[in-house]
């Protein structure tokens, strides 16, 4: 197969034999078959990998309302128990002073 490289043709007094052109002919156009299929390919690749960075975004988006979800859950959790503790801290306080109050 061969390479994309600059071909080097011997020239018979400045002029190119035909042969000499029909071979630097075939050589340009394998060349730029091979340097299409190679640019397919990694336009395939690009989109694969745009499709895969899609999907991690979309994986992180779920994963961090998941997350939210649960966060907004417990801090909900914490403040019930906050206000579960104040009411009785507030009932034993007034506990307290009624058993004051009526010494």
């Amino acid at each position: 197969m061969p390479f994309c490289v600059e071909t080097s043709v011997e020239v018979n007094n400045g002029l190119l034999s035909g042969w000499q052109i029909e071979r630097v002919r075939k050589e340009s156009e394998e060349c730029e078959r091979l340097l299409k299929e190679r640019l397919q390919r990694a336009d395939a690749q690009r989109l694969e990998l745009e499709d895969e960075l899609s999907r991690c975004k979309i994986n992180i988006a779920s994963e961090r309302l998941v997350t939210d979800e649960q966060l907004s859950a417990a801090t909900q959790r914490i403040r019930t128990e906050e206000v579960s503790l104040l009411q009785y801290l507030y009932c034993v306080a007034v506990g307290m002073l009624l058993k004051k109050i009526s010494f």
